[in-house]
């Protein structure tokens, strides 16, 4: 019935149909969800068994993913929060390795209170407001629940997390992690 509708609209001119939002079992607006099944099923085609990645998120086949994939960049790409999402589910999954003990018996769990958001702002959110307030001004960090002052507070701390009296470890992966969001904010933001 699909085509019959593309050649009816063809034929008055309106073009094809708006294509459907596909999104397996990936919530709409988890955008880290989006990115650990984007790493998943790409880790299962590199081991030569996609079709293990695919169903793990309620996928068909290889078509249907793409057609997830196309509804998420339709809807998301645009956003600053979409890159750096991609940065998020890729540092989570490289803390987990972590913190599996290797052959020698080592692991690294960062402290839980490195991680936890400050004033309801987590890092990357921390990233995207600096940006849109060196590009738009303050008025753009209301929209986040932001003021000047806040901001400030919240930079703070952060940097505490990052600085040289902090978890030696905890702060270089932050702080690596941090310039990644920066960049990434500031290219999502036209900067």
């Amino acid at each position: 019935m699909g085509i019959f509708i593309d050649i009816i609209r063809a034929l008055l001119g309106l073009g094809p149909a708006a294509p459907k939002d596909e999104y397996g079992n990936l919530a709409p607006n988890d955008l880290e969800a989006y990115w650990l099944a984007h790493n998943d099923i790409d880790q299962a085609e590199r081991a030569g068994d996609i079709t293990t990645g695919l169903r793990k998120y309620g996928l068909k086949n290889e078509d249907h993913w793409e057609r997830v994939q196309a509804t998420f960049t339709r809807h998301h790409g645009n956003s600053p929060e979409f890159a750096l999402a991609a940065s998020t589910a890729n540092f989570k999954q490289q803390m987990a390795e972590l913190a599996t003990p290797g052959e020698d018996g080592s692991a690294y769990r960062m402290p839980t209170e490195y991680l936890e958001p400050v004033e309801g702002i987590s890092l990357d959110r921390l990233a995207i407001a600096k940006v849109r307030s060196e590009v738009q001004g303050p008025a753009a960090l209301a929209p986040m629940g932001l003021d000047p002052a806040k901001l400030q507070r919240v930079e703070a701390t952060w940097n505490a997390r990052m600085g040289g009296n902090a978890d030696p470890t905890a702060a270089g992966i932050l702080g690596s992690l941090y310039f990644t969001y920066m960049q990434q904010a500031r290219a999502a933001l036209g900067r």
